[in-house]
């Protein structure tokens, strides 16, 4: 008997335990900030109704977005400019929007990181602009919710409320988190990956790919991610069809055996053991992320170098070529063809 109720206190014990570094570990990283902080807003999204003029892009200083450790915690710090409008008003609120598949996470910025000089940009019809700075600073905290976040800003002035989400995204590669433009990819375009033919695509490779090569693109390592923050999806299944050919090291390898995800969900197993082939799988309408977010990983379970093999000086782990990737309605597939990217 008493054994049972040791065992009854144990759990509870640790069950507690766990709760109180769960709680711990928010108060530290969000509750108990630094005054200079964005905190965190309760305010309602209104419906996206206006043009932000915005951008990322520090014109000098320090790079846009850096996680960097403040004590014992890290912080984000992501600048940049946006005004709206013909209005300049001082006593704005200003209001960085990062939103996942959790739900928006609303910073609201402080004002002392508002209205930064040094930061003017010239509009077609507007003329100058300067002092439209700003510098939103937070917990990484936040992040942990969800790998990809998409970025929007909410100003409020005396003419209301104005809303916009960008093309800005902040992705986590391992621990490493990266700020990338993703602007929305059209259903049934087929990306090439071939010189000249990328432009217009490389942006959507996230991580595990190596530099471009005359027809194709090697995978480097066991993992490549490629991500489709938004399309013009409009319900359905989808058809993901990529054709490409393994490295097999002059016949030394057998075959590379390809595990394809989809948001965090696996899709298929492809078995590459020949030359230039098109692989092809459904993705299930119910694995399709909010806006068509299509979050594509590649696990390649057995990449290696040719120099290993003695075939050249070359040390990547290679472990298969992309030739070109589609992403289609099922119902329109036979006709991708005709809507090939440039």
């Amino acid at each position: 008997m008493k054994s049972h109720w040791f065992k009854i206190l144990y759990f509870l014990g640790v069950l507690l335990f766990l709760v109180y570094l769960r709680l711990s570990n928010y108060v530290f990283h969000v509750l108990v900030r630094d005054s200079s902080e964005d905190s965190v807003a309760s305010i309602v999204l209104p419906q996206e109704n206006a043009e932000i003029f915005h951008s990322l892009t520090p014109v000098s200083g320090p790079r846009a977005f850096r996680v960097y450790r403040r004590g014992l915690r890290d912080v984000v710090e992501l600048s940049g400019r946006a005004f709206h409008g013909d209005i300049d008003d001082e006593n704005r609120l200003f209001y960085l929007v990062l939103k996942s598949d959790s739900g928006p996470l609303i910073l609201s910025v402080n004002r002392g990181a508002l209205s930064l000089p040094g930061f003017t940009v010239e509009q077609e019809g507007e003329g100058q602009r300067d002092r439209v700075g700003f510098r939103s600073t937070f917990p990484a905290y936040h992040l942990r919710k969800s790998d990809v976040h998409q970025v929007g800003f909410v100003i409020q002035d005396s003419a209301g409320k104005h809303f916009m989400m960008t093309d800005h995204y902040l992705v986590q590669n391992d621990d490493r988190w990266q700020l990338l433009l993703l602007q929305p990819y059209v259903l049934g375009s087929r990306a090439r990956f071939a010189q000249n033919k990328l432009a217009s695509f490389g942006h959507y490779l996230v991580f595990g790919f190596g530099e471009q090569e005359q027809a194709f693109r090697w995978t480097v390592g066991d993992r490549a991610r490629i991500l489709l923050p938004q399309t013009n999806y409009d319900g359905g299944d989808l058809l993901l069809q990529v054709t490409a050919f393994p490295y097999l090291a002059g016949g030394e390898i057998d075959r590379q055996v390809v595990d394809v995800s989809v948001n965090n969900q696996h899709l298929a197993e492809w078995v590459m053991d020949t030359g230039k082939k098109t692989y092809a799988a459904t993705v299930p309408a119910q694995m399709i992320g909010e806006g068509g977010r299509l979050d594509i990983v590649f696990d390649i379970n057995n990449p290696a170098s040719p120099s290993a093999f003695g075939h050249s000086a070359d040390e990547r782990n290679l472990g298969i070529a992309f030739h070109d990737l589609i992403v289609s309605e099922v119902k329109d597939f036979m006709q991708i063809d005709k809507k090939d990217m440039p």
